[in-house]
C-alpha cells in the first residue's frame, strides 16, 4: 500500500522498490505515467531504466516520495532517502524539484 503524506499544499506519495515492481508488472505505460506524474516518454524511459538497473542492492535501498502540488495534481519533484542502510539506521537525503509551483 502506498503511503501518502499530506500538507496544506502538497501530497508526498511514497515510491519504494515494492511499489515500482507492482507498477511495472501491472500497469500500461500510460497508467505508469499517470500514477507517477510523468509528462513525456523520455521521463517514462528514465524511470524504466532506473527500474531495470535495480532499485535496491546488498544492504542498501531507497525510499522516496513524489512531490505533488495538491491543487493542480502536478508532480513538481521527488524527495527521499537514498543509499539507505537500514541495518545501520543511516541514509542520505536527496531531492529534485522539476518546476516551481503552478501560479
Amino acid at each position: 500500500m502506498q503511503q501518502v503524506i499530506e500538507t496544506e499544499r502538497l501530497l508526498l506519495k511514497e515510491v519504494n522498490p515494492e511499489i515500482m515492481t507492482f507498477l511495472f508488472s501491472t500497469y500500461s505505460d500510460e497508467g505508469i505515467m499517470n500514477l507517477l506524474g510523468l509528462e513525456t516518454a523520455a521521463e517514462l524511459e528514465t524511470e524504466k531504466s532506473n527500474y531495470r538497473q535495480g532499485l535496491s542492492w546488498y544492504r542498501a535501498t531507497f525510499r522516496s516520495f513524489l512531490v505533488v502540488h495538491k491543487e493542480s495534481g502536478k508532480r513538481i519533484g521527488k524527495i527521499g532517502f537514498h543509499t539507505w542502510y537500514t541495518q545501520h539506521s543511516r541514509a542520505e537525503i536527496g531531492y529534485d524539484i522539476q518546476e516551481g509551483l503552478p501560479q
